[in-house]
């Protein structure tokens, strides 16, 4: 009798962990940003590359590292801001990299959450 309640501790326990260790997909959603109106703006002045392809890319980010609370990152020293508009809507993206972390580079939107993106696509967003 101890060995199956013990058993079934186990594999109880054994589930619990193993659901607590996967990670939170979560989507980086900009479906409600995309239209013939959207203009987009990278530190201030007009971005220049394909509005498609800008929304293209974004969909499928989603590393998501936690909930954002501020409106601009926190203890970083540059970043990059892309603000999006449409109709009455606007959405400010921000990417940065950590100096202290090598190769962590990520996108905040304020008071929505923080992705981890790789160094590819950073580049090539900001380029």
């Amino acid at each position: 009798m101890k060995k199956i309640i013990s058993l079934i501790c186990t594999g109880l326990l054994m589930v619990l962990v193993l659901t607590g260790c996967t990670s939170k997909k979560v989507k980086l959603k900009l479906a409600d940003m995309q239209g013939p109106d959207t203009k987009i703006s990278l530190d201030g002045k007009e971005y220049s590359e394909n509005k498609e392809e800008f929304f293209k890319i974004l969909e499928n980010v989603d590393n998501y590292k936690g909930s954002s609370v501020n409106e601009t990152p926190v203890n970083i020293d540059k970043y990059h801001t892309f603000v999006i508009k449409n109709d009455d809507k606007e959405k400010h993206l921000h990417l940065y990299t950590k100096k202290n972390i090598v190769g962590k580079y990520y996108i905040e939107i304020p008071y929505e959450g923080i992705w981890e993106i790789d160094e590819n696509l950073y580049e090539k967003l900001i380029d």
